[in-house]
């Protein structure tokens, strides 16, 4: 989940109670391209039996890698999943019966990149949120 570095950086200095940090990285992309395959790149390395876990993500637009990852690791019997966005793209092309639990913030269905998010693989660095215009898309 490279987008959500850039958040959970900034969130979790944020933080004051007592939490442990660890990345996890899966991905349904190829060559910029969804696919329906979930790939782990680097899955959780700790004990997540009867833990309390925060994922944070850059963007909730689809949810189907959130929702697979989530389903991954309720196998590892947490006490809890709850999921954290950045962004929340408005739009009806969700998947069904999953909904992250806390949003940054609600934004119109265009193309966005910067603080996480990508423009082609680049860009995530930028340290605001930056929209394409419609006609360029």
């Amino acid at each position: 989940m490279n987008g959500g570095l850039i958040p959970a950086g900034q969130l979790l200095t944020q933080l004051t109670f007592y939490h442990r940090m660890h990345y996890i990285h899966a991905t349904r992309y190829r060559d910029n391209q969804g696919t329906n395959e979930l790939t782990w790149n680097y899955r959780p390395d700790v004990e997540l039996t009867n833990e309390h876990v925060l994922l944070i993500d850059d963007i909730f637009d689809e949810g189907i890698t959130l929702k697979a990852i989530v389903e991954e690791l309720k196998i590892e019997n947490p006490a809890s999943i709850n999921c954290c966005v950045l962004l929340n793209k408005e739009h009806d092309r969700k998947v069904k019966d999953f909904n992250v639990d806390f949003v940054g913030i609600d934004v119109a269905d265009r193309y966005v990149y910067g603080c996480g998010m990508d423009f082609h693989g680049y860009l995530r660095h930028l340290p605001g949120i930056y929209a394409i215009k419609e006609d360029q898309i």
